[in-house]
């Protein structure tokens, strides 16, 4: 191989396999779209088929392959069958992206803001068991197939909620601050297999999740006065 060019040559990924959940929209859709224009053949998965439509047209008018699942991270088993298929769609699995994750939600889908005293218990549950129980089922069911990868890389999209204060998002908050533990713990256990993992901690970004934040209000006020 040749000296490279310019400086995405060097975050080449040429035929790698990879896993992304939450891959319709939002950062999950554009970080399908930055591992098929390095290169990379993708397992997407959303909740329901018809709303990966739209990037496995951009990954594939990339030239590389998208292979579809669908499953509801809430529901026990989905997590690790979600791992197996896509492994065996595309022949293994060097990296793995998960991306999918929840805020509490009210019936009409709009995101329920509630300090933890006014809280229900089953939203709290809810959070829980999408954005901390299959992040541990999915990374249990991923290590196999990681340790088989001569370039193996997991990554978890936690988020700046982990990291600082986050009222009203409390369940978020400490799910996202579990899976950033989590990935140290990981890291560390996984090394010696030359799995790389580590976590990515966005702040608020312009996605349909968070178009709550975007209109004007008190709380849109309140979170956007905390980005630079």
């Amino acid at each position: 191989m040749g000296r490279p060019t310019n400086v995405m040559d060097l975050f080449r990924l040429d035929d790698a396999r990879a896993l992304v959940t939450g891959a319709s929209r939002g950062i999950g859709k554009a970080v399908a779209e930055a591992l098929a224009d390095a290169g990379c053949d993708l397992a997407l998965t959303a909740r329901t088929l018809p709303a990966l439509e739209d990037t496995v047209r951009a990954v594939e008018e990339r030239g590389r392959k998208a292979v579809v699942l669908d499953g509801d991270l809430a529901r026990p088993g989905v997590a690790e069958a979600l791992v197996d298929r896509a492994s065996a769609a595309l022949g293994g699995l060097d990296i793995v992206v998960h991306n999918a994750g929840t805020l509490p939600t009210a019936a009409d889908g709009s995101p329920l803001m509630a300090p933890l005293q006014h809280a229900r218990q089953e939203d709290w549950e809810a959070v829980v068991a999408v954005n901390l129980n299959a992040t541990a089922a999915l990374c249990r069911a991923a290590y196999p197939h990681l340790a088989e990868s001569s370039r193996a890389s997991l990554i978890l999209m936690s988020s700046a909620a982990g990291i600082v204060g986050a009222p009203m998002m409390e369940a978020y908050a400490a799910t996202k601050a579990a899976q950033i533990s989590l990935t140290r713990s990981l890291a560390v256990g996984w090394a010696r297999q030359g799995i790389r993992v580590n976590a990515l901690c966005p702040g608020w970004t312009r996605t349909d999740m968070t178009a709550f934040a975007s209109a004007p209000g008190p709380v849109s006020d309140w979170l956007t006065s905390h980005v630079p």
